[in-house]
């Protein structure tokens, strides 16, 4: 039985539900042939030996000609690159221009301005306690496109529960008016004269932030008062597309960015960021200024609590650091507790290990995971920050899919409300394969499903709970162990490592991942492709 840290009067707003806190809500829903299986050797930790006895099984080794295990900065032998697109992924498909001018299918195109993206936030908190923050953020934007960008659009997730005020917005020293829309999660910035290929256009933002939780329409926010922690993800406007806030998942679509981020925090207040910090903390006027930098990050989040311990330990390069609340697991015995916290660190360090094994070195210089609060029921994704539900059953399964998100959502990115099911998918597959040794069962497809798997979250809006979660995850997840059934192991990750190599730091399309994953292989994948998607495409 999975733990639910809901209160019974809260209704889950979907809009907000993310990662593998849904997979924790219905992990009974998401039990497939292909997928979380009923004999894996995830166990609860409602007692202390099913934390740490718990066997885990090591992923099959890659073959000779496969990279060798790597940290973060070594250096990796990178596979052949993939052929040119084989005609059963759409080599006569209706053609379109990406930003490299490669032809593509209809629907497949990256619609996010190609530009050069530089964060600078100043943050103030003022009330810890009611979750209120003052904030200025300059965001850098260089055109990279071949014709001159008219306007940018910034989407601002907190503006979903009214916890966002704009005070003023800048160009270049001089105040503009930007346009809202979608109930004002959307800013659309005209620019006036255009950004001409090649210039450089500074935006200040000055905002406030109020995130109060009397006001919290359920526990699934990402910038929310959840006491004792305050959540502060996707708090800033952030670069992204005119689609408006999505219905379902994740709100952020976005290009990576480089973060100069400072805060001021109240003295008795523990800081998680996602970042070494870039100069010692001092002591200022109203607490004590942190500074951090980030290059490459798909976003930038805090989470703040008065009760946080913090641990840390170094795992091949990469500073793992976990923060816990311990009023809110373990109930209150400290041995248990202890060995909670221990496997963490084992689940986490396995998962570095593998994934960076598997597919690609880890991005960054650090991995936190932290408590994400007392609502919390699941975990949620950031660039190289986790948050968890630290009580949660499931807890392996739980680290491990978030760990995944750290190579498909933040290092590679997707069309997030598009396809949905590729960094659920993978993420799915890759945890349970991480805890089973990649033992799987092949899947029927869509046909166990409310609908095929390259329904986008607009598809899948209306349809109930039950419905379209397992549509993205379970399906997903099932899609991924087909694969690796039909292309075998040296096949597989040979597609794999040719992802992360060719798509690290970008946004990788359906037509980009299909046509990698069978340039990597003799198999024709179109029967099993056409199992489970209903891109036009597929067998062209």
């Amino acid at each position: 039985m999975i733990r639910m840290l809901i209160p019974a009067p809260r209704v889950p707003n979907i809009r907000r539900m993310s990662s593998l806190l849904l997979i924790l809500l219905l992990v009974p829903l998401l039990v497939s042939p292909g997928c979380i299986r009923s004999d894996s050797p995830v166990e609860s930790t409602n007692t202390a030996p099913s934390v740490v006895e718990t066997p885990i099984a090591s992923p099959p080794r890659p073959t000779a000609a496969s990279p060798a295990s790597a940290s973060p900065t070594a250096e990796r032998a990178s596979p052949a690159p993939a052929s040119p697109a084989s005609p059963t992924v759409g080599e006569s498909a209706s053609p379109t221009n990406q930003a490299d001018g490669e032809t593509v299918p209809e629907g497949q195109e990256v619609d996010l301005p190609n530009v050069e993206l530089a964060y600078e936030i100043d943050a103030t908190v003022e009330d810890f306690d009611a979750g209120k923050i003052a904030a200025t953020m300059t965001a850098s934007v260089t055109s990279r496109e071949d014709a001159p960008i008219e306007q940018l659009f910034f989407r601002v997730p907190p503006e979903i529960d009214d916890f966002f005020t704009l005070r003023s917005l800048e160009r270049d020293g001089q105040e503009i008016e930007p346009e809202s829309s979608d109930g004002g999660t959307t800013l659309e910035v005209s620019l006036d004269p255009p950004l001409v290929p090649g210039s450089t256009v500074t935006l200040r933002f000055a905002f406030d932030l109020d995130l109060d939780s009397a006001r919290q329409a359920d526990p699934f926010n990402n910038a929310v008062v959840d006491d004792p922690v305050l959540r502060v993800g996707y708090w800033y406007p952030m670069l992204s597309n005119d689609a408006g806030f999505p219905p379902l998942l994740d709100p952020p679509y976005t290009v990576v960015a480089d973060f100069d981020v400072r805060l001021v925090a109240p003295a008795d207040v523990i800081v998680a960021a996602p970042a070494v910090d870039a100069s010692p903390p001092v002591e200022v006027e109203g607490g004590v200024e942190y500074r951090w930098e980030l290059e490459n990050g798909r976003d930038f989040a805090l989470m703040l609590s008065r009760e946080y311990e913090v641990e840390e330990r170094t795992v091949a390069g990469v500073l793992v650091r976990l923060y816990t609340v311990p009023s809110l697991y373990g109930e209150g015995d400290a041995e248990r507790q202890r060995a909670i916290r221990e496997r963490i660190f084992e689940v986490a360090e396995l998962s570095l290990a593998e994934y960076a094994r598997l597919i690609g070195p880890y991005q960054w210089q650090t991995l936190v995971i932290a408590e994400g609060g007392r609502y919390l029921g699941g975990g949620i994704e950031y660039t190289a920050l986790t948050i968890i539900d630290v009580a949660a059953d499931w807890l392996d399964v739980l680290v491990a899919h978030e760990v995944v998100h750290m190579w498909f959502y933040a290092a590679i990115g997707t069309r997030t409300q598009d396809d949905p099911w590729i960094d659920e998918g993978v993420a799915t597959f890759l945890s349970e394969g991480l805890l089973n040794g990649y033992e799987f069962s092949s899947d029927d497809g869509r046909g166990n499903y409310a609908d095929s798997l390259d329904a986008s979250v607009y598809d899948l809006e209306g349809r109930s709970f039950n419905d379209w979660v397992p549509n993205i995850y379970a399906q997903g997840g099932s899609f991924f162990a087909d694969l690796y059934i039909e292309m075998g192991d040296e096949d597989f990750w040979t597609a794999m490592r040719e992802v992360y190599d060719t798509q690290l730091f970008d946004i990788i399309t359906p037509y980009e991942l299909l046509t990698i994953f069978q340039s990597a292989t003799d198999e024709d994948l179109t029967p099993l492709y056409e199992r489970y998607v209903a891109y036009e495409w597929i067998g062209e």
